[in-house]
């Protein structure tokens, strides 16, 4: 408490509790959104596969280098048939994560790389399903495009007026490393797999902004991806997230990073044989809430996502709510 209160911009009350109580409801809350979210406002794949996470981020809230881990938390509701009183099922998928963020050419070209070990739970009105193991592991690569920082004297406010441009363009791959299990009943969430069996391609933009103290990040990622052994191929995906953030500073360089996002994901239909998979396409649109801390080297961030509007799998797949914490040693 005593770090927090040194920071600057935090230092009367309000701030302060508003921050505390933004962190706080965010990490003991099982939902820490209210069963509206627009009461609240005024890395899902659930149709292909949200096992490595990539919609909850690809990094820490700035672009930082780092080695972490990461745990990731979505629950989901599937429906067992067609009608609106049909019987649901309720799904738990927990990841943990290796993942990070190293340079390889400094301001330059650097390597990403996620490590996924997943335990999901399905829960039935009589049986539970559970699975567990390594997921499938991703590596991308990340190149500078552009880079610039400005800097003038704004006579009006006695103060530097800085500001930042990051322009980088990134391709990976995601390998077959997590189990594809063929008998798990598809006809609900597709993505109850602790991987889809297939090489995919993965391209993304990501581009930042910061002016002073405040900031704006945006990235657009693409999921091309292939069949597997059992000639199971999940659909093409398109991500983009923007995140509005705020630097909070102290004199011994420890950071408090509030943030607000608004996301979307976009789902082609799942294909067997090159047949499309009836509903097995959609797309939803979230907003999370977030926060780090960096002290040093380490970095604590904890992430809450809520969909705002969502249509996966033409209604048969709910998503209702994620959540991500995390722990960083930036390099």
């Amino acid at each position: 408490m005593k770090s927090l209160l040194k920071i600057k911009g935090l230092q009367s009350k309000w701030q302060l509790a508003l921050v505390i109580g933004a962190i706080s409801s965010t990490l003991m809350a099982k939902n820490p959104f209210p069963p509206s979210y627009t009461s609240f406002l005024d890395d899902c794949d659930a149709c292909g596969c949200s096992n490595n996470g990539g919609s909850l981020g690809m990094g820490a809230i700035l672009d930082t280098q780092f080695v972490g881990l990461r745990y990731l938390y979505q629950k989901y509701e599937s429906k067992t048939g067609i009608f609106d009183n049909s019987p649901t099922v309720d799904e738990a998928f927990n990841t943990l994560q290796l993942w990070s963020r190293i340079p390889v050419i400094s301001n330059v070209l650097e390597v990403q790389l996620f490590v996924p070990w997943h335990e999901h739970n399905r829960q039935y009105t009589t049986k539970e399903l559970h699975i567990r193991g390594i997921g499938d592991i991703s590596l991308l690569a990340n190149y500078t495009l552009w880079e610039k920082r400005t800097a003038g004297y704004d006579r009006a406010t006695d103060k530097i007026d800085s500001g930042y441009h990051l322009l980088k363009v990134g391709a990976g791959v995601k390998l077959p490393t997590g189990k594809y299990n063929e008998t798990i009943d598809n006809t609900l969430n597709p993505s109850f797999q602790l991987g889809t069996g297939s090489t995919d391609f993965i391209g993304n933009l990501q581009y930042l902004f910061k002016r002073n103290s405040w900031g704006l990040s945006n990235v657009v990622t693409y999921y091309a991806k292939g069949s597997n052994a059992n000639k199971y191929r999940f659909g093409n995906q398109f991500n983009f997230n923007s995140t509005f953030f705020y630097v909070f500073k102290d004199n011994t360089k420890n950071v408090l990073v509030p943030s607000l996002s608004v996301s979307g994901e976009f789902y082609q239909e799942n294909k067997v044989f090159g047949i499309p998979v009836k509903n097995t396409s959609g797309q939803a649109l979230f907003t999370t809430i977030g926060a780090e801390y960096t002290a040093k080297r380490l970095t604590l961030g904890v992430l809450a996502m809520y969909p705002i509007a969502q249509n996966l799998a033409q209604g048969f797949v709910e998503v209702k709510h994620r959540t991500s914490v995390y722990i960083n040693y930036n390099l």
